[in-house]
């Protein structure tokens, strides 16, 4: 799953589930693939990550770049 190419709130449930199930880490994606379309840009992975550890209480953010 590309995560930074999802809405904003579809990430963060995502990391919100991710963190109640235990998992360690969240990893967001710092790319943007060829097959995008006009209109379907991907986040920043460094903007990303301070909302999502704001929503998040235990799980490690890595940045895949």
């Amino acid at each position: 799953m590309q995560l930074t190419m999802e809405p904003l709130e579809e990430i963060l449930d995502h990391a919100r589930a991710a963190d109640r199930a235990g998992i360690d880490t969240f990893w967001l994606a710092e790319a943007y693939p060829w097959w995008r379309k006009h209109g379907m840009e991907a986040r920043s992975s460094t903007a990303l990550s301070p909302v999502i550890a704001r929503e998040t209480s235990r799980i490690a953010i890595g940045w895949g770049i």
